[in-house]
């Protein structure tokens, strides 16, 4: 059985099994692309709430810092929760978004089209500001695992007085950077494969 029958079977199961009705399957298109974009604003929303609080608690994190060990701390703990949950909450969203997009590429195929699966290639360029394929949303995810792992090392502040900033800092760069690499968007690596 091919993958396509597989899908038409699946997703049109006690409906119209002759997919050349072109309005049942438009119909069907049309709710996933909007489920698609649903699942995309939801995410930005969701990113907003977590930073709103994050950045208040830490606005709450420095005011305290010199005052008082045990707020501080605790803010920390606070902070680095709320940094991890918003990490698996990009991780959960970025799923959804994914799936949604292999509804709209096997729908797009039965019905002949290739839209959002289809990308121009990129010019390549030597310059810094040009245009790449970067995933905004693997970007934002790294931005976040970042952000919880700052969250986790101020959790251990008081005893940087034992290790030098310099190297803390550095390290934070070397996993900033790792990060950013990780973040190349799957389809650019399969096309680097295929040339």
């Amino acid at each position: 059985m091919s993958e396509e029958k597989n899908y038409e079977d699946i997703i049109f199961t006690g409906r119209h099994k002759d997919l050349k009705e072109e309005h049942e399957l438009d119909k069907a298109l049309d709710r996933a692309y909007q489920l698609l974009q649903f699942e995309i604003q939801l995410y930005w929303k969701r990113s907003l709430y977590f930073a709103g609080f994050i950045s208040a608690i830490f606005i709450g994190y420095y005011n305290v810092l010199e005052k008082d060990i045990f707020l501080s701390t605790l803010l920390a703990i606070v902070g680095f929760s709320l940094s991890f949950a918003w990490f698996l909450a990009t991780k959960g969203s970025k799923f959804w978004q994914e799936n949604y997009e292999e509804h709209v590429y096997a729908l797009e195929r039965l019905a002949g089209r290739n839209i959002l699966k289809n990308h121009f290639p990129e010019e390549p360029s030597c310059c810094v500001l040009s245009a790449k394929r970067f995933s905004v949303s693997k970007l934002n995810t790294a931005s976040v695992l970042i952000i919880a792992i700052t969250w986790f090392l101020l959790l251990f502040r008081p005893f940087f007085c034992f290790i030098d900033y310099c190297s803390v800092i550095l390290i934070c760069i070397l996993i900033a950077v790792l990060l950013i690499c990780c973040t190349q968007n799957k389809e650019e690596s399969q096309l680097k494969k295929n040339k």
